[in-house]
């Protein structure tokens, strides 16, 4: 297996940025840090507007907004391209062909499963839009913006991508994980696990509620309290699962709000800190497949990591996948990996990042590869190396729209391969068996006395 050739890596051609293919410093750049840039050769989240040379991938004029007829949030989404077909099929027979536009772990499935794997492209489609106000705040955070120089802080953002013109990978990082879904959701999650050439089995069912107070519609720098995403996970099934709710506190600035997670302990009746869940620590609500900073490609804080730009280029990544929550568990998980029959392949524009361990800090990834689409800032798939070097992990979102807020929803369900063992889990919060709580997203703010020890306590039946 050839590892990815950097010098494929193509320039930024952002706007006002200029980017090295091979080596860039994690340091800030000198960048054209100008809003008006936003209106004009970028979106106003800051990817580019126009397409690329030969047409495959289109310019953005405007996104995808438009809502069926009766739609409600919360319902299954209907897929707005069902009609289309593939323009290209890759497999193990013609992967090289594509191999620069294919990330590590695509390939490593493609030899690994040669009659079963492979992946379809459709037509590309530029289809993220957000609401009117998350542009006002993206164009404003151009400037009001500021990252500490350890990358753990980030002051003067709210309500829209801190940094849509990014200086270092760094920021782009924190553009992940405060991308836009909602200022508040509903959700039925569930995870499955796939043990290598076996049946999947139910490793956690959960409800989950989260609040994003970055994102309030009427709220600001002034007024924000500094915590960009509280939710709760309310395990219901399998029954060794029910009463493990814990309670998830993700501040943008750590040294003012301590990151911290809780924890309902149903055998002591009692809500605990749980500082370890997080980091590299297993992940009980996926089977320990996964650890807790990959849930959903990255989940992690940073404080562990440099971070590194590689370069901007065109590659092969989930989008406009609504056609997968159309169909049932048994139709998507196959034996060996996720059905590619159900899953949909765009060429889009990612900036790719490598994550290297800082030194002193330890964590069973050493090294991360990430590739964050341009358009939505979130990453849709992870290459990870183990600490002797060796690829190790896979990890790709399915990434749909929710033309009703407007958004994409790139975070919600990862599909993620451990190579070594051979197992894989997946992690959907669309969940195809239910009609009302596919995701169910709303601009209104939960209340805030909402996200309590007290609440973790009452989902069990306490007082």
């Amino acid at each position: 297996m050839s590892k990815l050739n950097r010098r494929s890596f193509l320039l930024a051609s952002t706007a006002g940025v200029a980017i090295a293919s091979t080596a860039h410093p994690a340091t800030a750049q000198t960048v054209n840090k100008d809003p008006a840039l936003l209106k004009t050769t970028l979106t106003p989240f800051g990817s580019e507007r126009a397409g690329n040379a030969d047409g495959s991938i289109p310019a953005w004029t405007g996104g995808y907004s438009t809502v069926p007829a009766g739609y409600v949030s919360g319902q299954p989404r209907p897929d707005p391209f069902a009609d289309e077909k593939p323009v290209l099929s890759i497999n193990a027979a013609n992967m090289a062909q594509y191999s620069d536009k294919l990330a590590v772990g695509v390939q490593q499935l493609m030899q690994r499963f040669p009659s079963t794997f492979r992946i379809d492209v459709f037509p590309s489609h530029r289809t993220h839009a957000m609401p009117q106000f998350v542009y006002d705040n993206a164009a404003l955070n151009v400037t009001r913006a500021q990252i500490s120089a350890d990358n753990t802080a980030v002051t003067g953002a709210y309500g829209g991508p801190p940094f849509p013109i990014p200086s270092n990978g760094a920021e782009i990082m924190w553009n992940h994980l405060t991308a836009f879904q909602s200022a508040s959701l509903k959700a039925l999650n569930s995870n499955f696990v796939v043990p290598n050439g076996g049946s999947k089995y139910l490793a956690s069912l959960a409800t989950v509620t989260s609040t994003t107070p970055y994102y309030y519609k009427d709220g600001g720098p002034d007024s924000f309290n500094g915590i960009y995403k509280e939710y709760i996970v309310n395990p219901v099934a399998p029954p060794y699962q029910v009463g493990n709710a814990i309670l998830v506190v993700n501040p943008l600035n750590a040294a003012d709000h301590p990151p911290k997670t809780l924890q309902y302990l149903p055998g002591q009746r009692r809500v605990r800190e749980a500082p370890d869940l997080a980091y590299d620590n297993p992940n009980f609500l996926n089977g320990g497949v996964l650890n807790f900073d990959e849930t959903f490609v990255y989940n992690g804080r940073m404080d562990q990591y440099d971070f590194k730009i590689l370069g901007k280029k065109e590659m092969y990544i989930p989008a406009n996948c609504n056609k997968c929550f159309l169909t049932s568990y048994d139709e998507q998980l196959g034996a060996n990996h996720y059905n590619p029959d159900v899953l949909r392949w765009e060429l889009r524009r990612v900036w790719v990042i490598e994550m290297t361990l800082l030194p002193g800090a330890r964590n069973v990834d050493a090294r991360r590869t990430m590739y964050v689409d341009e358009d939505t800032w979130v990453a849709v798939m992870c290459d990870v190396y183990d600490s002797g070097g060796s690829y190790w992990k896979f990890l790709h979102s399915i990434v749909i729209l929710a033309y009703e807020m407007p958004t994409t929803l790139a975070n919600s369900t990862t599909v993620s391969y451990d190579l070594h063992k051979g197992d894989y889990a997946y992690n959907v919060g669309c969940d195809p068996s239910v009609t009302d709580l596919q995701y169910k997203l709303s601009l209104d703010p939960m209340p805030q006395n909402y996200f309590t020890p007290n609440t973790l306590i009452s989902l069990q039946g306490g007082s």
